[in-house]
């Protein structure tokens, strides 16, 4: 049975052998042992210096939780840092050399510590910490392992010259930077206020200071600079990835810039995953789940050009747990957003920790007490509601008590705790009427009937019926009830592909919310709305419309004897406004 041992004299790492020894590589030293200083399991960082006689060659980490896993693992990690073996079959033998080296420098105390967490961790002494950058940790430094990383630049004073400057005099950026330091909060009482993760997306056209407002966003706690690999990452990396870049953020915002790169996706399976705050469960080679390896929560802040919500599936999942900043100028101008950027990344990293240092001062039960408060504060003067409200409240609640903390801790006099407390006031009462499903559903239905008209025949009229039928432009057909009512008759099917091209699936919940409408028809007791048609044997709704001689959306009703070649010609190029929502919803007036 063989053992590495290394020959300093020759600089080589020597097999022994009962007979003999074999030189196996060039001289190979452990500099420096690092310890997890959190986590149920104890993982370590090595610090590996190759050297021969003429000097050192190459220094490398490597962890030996993933160095240990395999003997394929360990030669790869070897090979990878430019360490060769003379043969494959040495490497078992070198993995033990280094794990002997590891403990004998635990037994003797001979280690330091690092951290792969941000936030609140609850240590391997069972203490809780906040950790950012360099945090000590029984005696010693424990270091972030994420060496891109930057936590602090230039001086307390030099950025708060630049919040009183850029910041502190404008509603908008004082709403960003109340919405920056809510993820501690949001963090820590995730449990207690049902919480979650929240996510919040700043959308709207290019030039409006959503990046920059990111970036503001993330020198509260660090470096603003944009990478893949510091506080504020892109969505230019595979989703998977991207969320499992995610993991041990809890209370350090979590920043994600342009999701407008992804196209017109579908983004409702990741901001699920999102606000999970969790790694989603896999199975392992015996079909059983694998272990979660980390966790995050606070605060989840992206930024995209068009609405996430409005891409995503229509099921009601993302909106209760995306809520979106939109249309909003969060700078005043270019040399406004300008000038921001060029303060931050000369100084940052200094209000975060110094409103963490204000915030553990605080009792737990007077954290709470602050925020049920807050909570009940806005329930009581957010007046317009439906079956998000109260999820959504208890988000909000974090932000107005971020903002009065940040009152309390800071004495700002420019900054105003009642001012953000009435902007999400005004937020939530805005958004109530237009994010239900189901009206969006109804909007929809409306412009596609009068976009289609030209796709229903006169019942009366057989002609133009087989005119349409035989050209497979088919939908539905329209008869007159009176002088001023005229009944649309649409095939189910129909509209349920048009709203499913607008991510719109709930076609029961839809149906439903059409049944207490008024202009459309019911059958039966059960009130039923969607009925197989005795004249298209299929299902279909039955609309029923206003007419006006003077309508011009409604210009296909003006008779019930067809159309004219004249008609038709100009059906195609008549230009009509089918933005024009109070007109088009006057036309379904009952």
């Amino acid at each position: 049975m063989a053992y590495i041992s290394p020959d300093y004299s020759n600089f080589e790492m020597l097999a022994v052998f009962s007979d003999g020894v074999v030189s196996v590589g060039n001289l190979l030293q452990i500099k420096n042992v690092k310890v997890a200083c959190h986590g149920d399991n104890q993982s370590y960082i090595v610090t590996l210096e190759e050297s021969i006689a003429s000097g050192v060659l190459r220094t490398f980490e490597i962890n030996f939780t993933d160095f240990n896993t395999s003997q394929e693992a360990a030669n790869q990690m070897l090979n990878k840092n430019g360490y060769v073996l003379s043969s494959f079959k040495y490497t078992n033998h070198m993995r033990e050399y280094i794990a002997q080296e590891i403990q004998n420098r635990v037994r003797t105390g001979q280690v330091d510590y690092y951290h792969n967490n941000l936030g609140f961790t609850i240590m391997s002494d069972g203490t809780k910490r906040f950790l950012l950058g360099d945090t000590a940790y029984k005696g010693k430094t424990s270091t972030f392992v994420e060496h891109n990383y930057k936590f602090k630049m230039g001086t307390k004073e030099d950025y708060q010259r630049f919040l009183d400057e850029h910041i502190l005099p404008y509603k908008e950026t004082r709403l960003a930077f109340a919405i920056g330091l809510s993820s501690v909060a949001a963090s820590e009482l995730r449990e207690y206020g049902d919480i979650g993760t929240m996510i919040f997306n700043f959308t709207g056209q290019s030039s409006t200071g959503k990046t920059t407002m990111l970036q503001m966003l993330a020198s509260l706690w660090g470096s603003p600079s944009i990478s893949n690999r510091g506080i504020i990452r892109t969505f230019s990396q595979t989703q998977n990835s991207l969320v499992k870049t995610f993991t041990g953020a809890n209370g350090v915002p979590i920043i994600v810039d342009d999701a407008t790169v992804l196209g017109q996706k579908d983004l409702s399976t990741l901001i699920y995953n999102m606000a999970q705050g969790e790694d989603k469960n896999r199975l392992d080679v015996n079909s059983e789940f694998k272990q979660s390896k980390g966790s995050w929560s606070g605060l989840i802040a992206i930024s995209s050009e068009s609405s996430i919500l409005e891409q995503s599936s229509k099921t009601g999942g993302s909106i209760p747990r995306l809520l979106e900043f939109d249309n909003l100028n969060w700078t005043q101008s270019a040399h406004h957003a300008k000038s921001i950027k060029r303060s931050i990344l000369n100084s940052y990293g200094h209000i975060g920790p110094e409103f963490i240092h204000f915030y553990s001062q605080m009792k737990s039960s007077e954290r709470k007490l602050l925020f049920d408060a807050c909570e009940d504060e806005l329930d009581q003067l957010i007046t317009t509601r439906d079956q998000y409200s109260g999820r959504i409240i208890s988000k909000l609640a974090i932000i107005y008590m971020t903002a009065k903390l940040i009152k309390e801790f800071f004495q700002y006099p420019d900054f105003s705790a009642d001012e953000i407390r009435d902007y999400l006031v005004e937020f939530e009462n805005g958004k109530v009427p237009v994010r239900s499903i189901e009206s969006q559903a109804l909007d929809i239905i409306k412009t596609f009937i009068i976009r289609n008209q030209h796709r229903m025949a006169y019942k009366a009229n057989k002609a133009q019926l087989m005119e349409l039928v035989s050209s497979g432009d088919f939908i539905g057909y329209k008869q007159y009830i009176s002088e001023t009512i005229i009944e649309v008759t649409v095939i189910s099917q129909v509209i349920a592909k048009e709203l499913s091209q607008h991510n719109i699936y709930q076609w029961s919940n839809v149906l439903r919310y059409l049944e207490k409408k008024s202009f459309v028809k019911t059958y039966g007791k059960d009130r039923k709305v969607s009925e197989t048609d005795n004249y298209l044997h299929v299902k279909a709704i039955t609309f029923r419309f206003q007419r006006d001689a003077n309508d011009e959306l409604m210009r296909w009703y003006f008779t019930d004897r067809g159309l004219s070649p004249e008609d038709k010609k100009e059906s195609k190029t008549a230009p009509i406004n089918y933005d024009d929502k109070e007109q088009i919803d006057a036309i379904f007036e009952a």
